[in-house]
């Protein structure tokens, strides 16, 4: 089963025209953050780190959409 889905990632991220192994599309969606910050006793603020030009790219391989702080959070 692993390697089914290694060789899928690989091959939509080769039709997606990026050279980057799965390894490392990996390793870069694992960086995106959810954070919740609250500051002087006020409401919670909720948000998701940047999405950096490899992370977006290793989404649309994937056809995920980006993450917000919404449902698709629960996700990651």
């Amino acid at each position: 089963m692993a390697l089914i889905l290694y060789r899928v990632t690989l091959q939509r991220l080769q039709r997606a025209g990026g050279d980057l192994p799965p390894e490392s599309a990996l390793a870069d969606l694992c960086r995106i953050q959810h954070h919740t910050v609250r500051m002087d006793n006020g409401p919670p603020t909720q948000g998701v780190s940047t999405i950096a030009p490899r992370q977006a790219d290793g989404l649309d391989a994937r056809h995920a959409r980006n993450p917000s702080h919404d449902a698709q959070m629960a996700r990651l």
